[in-house]
């Protein structure tokens, strides 16, 4: 096997995990966002998705259905195609989640 063929096989790999990285953050995304409790809906506006760092800052939402989340963090996690291989972080940083 040549040297061009290993980078070949890497790329798609490396394509793959990212494809499946993207699938696994969405899923895990909604099921946070959808399953937390609704007063508010500040918690549930508080999810955050960072990309090879963590979300420090709370935000002032009142999302009582997730949506506003939820695409957001979708955009975010749709950003990342292409990129390799990333780290995806899903945070609240609310004191009382």
């Amino acid at each position: 096997m040549s040297y061009f063929n290993d980078l070949s096989i890497d790329k798609e790999l490396t394509d793959e995990v990212n494809k499946e990285t993207r699938t696994v953050a969405l899923k895990a995304l909604r099921n946070l966002v959808l399953t937390t409790p609704v007063d508010t809906g500040r918690a549930k506006g508080n999810w955050q998705v960072g990309v090879n760092s963590d979300p420090t800052a709370e935000i002032d939402s009142n999302d009582r259905s997730g949506a506003i989340a939820i695409n957001v963090g979708q955009a975010t996690i749709n950003s990342i195609k292409g990129q390799g291989l990333v780290d995806v972080v899903i945070a609240n940083n609310l004191p009382y989640i």
